[in-house]
């Protein structure tokens, strides 16, 4: 059996990829100009926290991410353009991480309207899915959805997850 390793900060950073990459607990740097303010509240609907209007409210909540370990929030960047550096534009996390069954669920994902259906958008799942199965030895990795985000819901299943039925 394989050595199994709960998710820290000396594991899982950063997590390199072609096109995109997932940065532990940068959250600050997926800016507010693509997550935060009025112009980005929708994607907030379905999320237990947020949306965050101000760039006060928005530090308020990343300073408050970046002081956990579980949930475990990853900033999603990627590039803008050809030549641009590439700038955060989504969150993902870690969250209800149980070493002892080899389970972690992968949640709170948010990603702002210019990472959503893109290859940079696939590629970062498949980052942090590898990293879990290959890298951290979990066995099982979870993903719940509000019933009513359809884009949450088809997302899963694009991507190999099996769908298990509705908490109630």
């Amino acid at each position: 059996m394989r050595n199994r390793k709960s998710p820290t900060r000396a594991v899982i950073y950063p997590l390199p990829g072609p096109s995109c990459s997932s940065h532990y607990n940068r959250p600050m740097q997926a800016s507010f100009k693509h997550l935060g303010g009025q112009d980005n509240a929708r994607p907030w609907a379905f999320m237990f926290e947020g949306p965050y209007l101000t760039i006060e409210d928005w530090q308020h909540a990343v300073d408050q991410w970046c002081q956990t370990m579980d949930p475990l929030c990853y900033a999603v960047p990627a590039k803008q353009s050809q030549d641009a550096e590439p700038e955060p534009v989504g969150l993902m996390s870690f969250m209800n991480i149980v070493p002892a069954h080899r389970r972690i669920e992968l949640g709170s994902i948010i990603f702002s309207s210019a990472l959503k259906r893109t290859r940079s958008a696939t590629e970062a799942f498949y980052l942090v899915m590898k990293h879990t199965f290959d890298n951290l030895g979990y066995s099982r990795l979870e993903w719940k959805a509000n019933h009513l985000n359809k884009p949450s819901l088809a997302a899963p299943e694009r991507l190999g997850f099996v769908f298990e039925g509705i908490f109630r």
